[in-house]
């Protein structure tokens, strides 16, 4: 579902949109690869988000 939201701000958006995702887990690595700049953060669920992601914190 969240990367649902990110492909529909994506799509209705204006072309100069540009979408970052920011995530912390398992369930967010789907909403990260369909942003156009994913962010994942290392914490307590784990590592998924940070490997799937651009960026890492």
């Amino acid at each position: 579902q969240k990367a649902n939201v990110v492909e529909l701000l994506k799509k209705y958006g204006n072309q100069r949109v540009r979408v970052c995702a920011i995530g912390d887990g398992g369930n967010d690595v789907s909403m990260i690869q369909s942003a156009d700049v994913g962010v994942g953060i290392v914490g307590k669920e784990g590592k998924q988000a940070s490997l799937a992601a651009d960026f890492s914190i």
